[in-house]
């Protein structure tokens, strides 16, 4: 029934032309054979008609680290690991303080289009310190959007800088003095990168 004739029966010259043309509509994935018998006195020819139906696939992507967070900003890494069926036509990051994030989400970047496997980086801004945010990789071709596992992380606070007292001096001569102070607090970053006295 996929095998379509611009002329069914009767008899035709040796110039005549039919065409012959294939309603792909019906068909499932894989391969289907048919055939047309051309009858020629008492010889029947068989002409064989193929057709292969390529199976349809969204793409594959997965999320691979969550890198350098800090109070407003983290960077991402994930990867396109096949492009489906179709060439990709978006692909990126997705992110919330909801679990499984998707395109709706208020956080999300396009990376654009791509017909090849890849990975891919994108550096997160603007974000809220202190909170929970939950990150997917994505991509999107003709058959649909694929998201990958989730992946959680929280943001640091808000920097502050480290506390300090000045302490005494004694043993004051005329060009030098033993000068004391404490560090009381070192803030919210890594640690110190210099202290002393001026």
């Amino acid at each position: 029934s996929w095998i379509q004739v611009s002329k069914t029966s009767g008899s035709f010259s040796k110039t005549e032309v039919v065409t012959v043309s294939v309603n792909r509509n019906d068909l499932s994935e894989g391969n289907h054979e048919g055939k047309l018998t051309l009858t020629i006195g008492e010889e029947k020819i068989d002409i064989p008609v193929r057709m292969n139906i390529p199976s349809k696939e969204k793409p594959t992507v997965s999320m691979q680290t969550v890198e350098n967070v800090s109070y407003n900003n983290a960077v991402f890494r994930g990867g396109l690991v096949s492009v489906g069926s179709s060439k990709v036509s978006k692909h990126g990051f997705c992110w919330s303080e909801q679990e499984q994030p998707t395109i709706s989400s208020n956080g999300i970047c396009n990376l654009g289009d791509s017909e090849t496997a890849k990975d891919f980086t994108y550096n997160a801004t603007s974000l809220k310190a202190s909170t929970t945010y939950y990150v997917r990789a994505y991509a999107e071709n003709a058959e649909g959007i694929s998201y990958s596992n989730q992946m959680k992380f929280q943001t640091n606070g808000v920097p502050q800088v480290a506390e300090v007292e000045t302490g005494s001096a004694t043993d004051v001569t005329s060009s030098q003095a033993l000068v004391t102070g404490n560090v009381v607090n070192l803030g919210n970053t890594s640690g110190l990168s210099q202290y002393g006295h001026v």
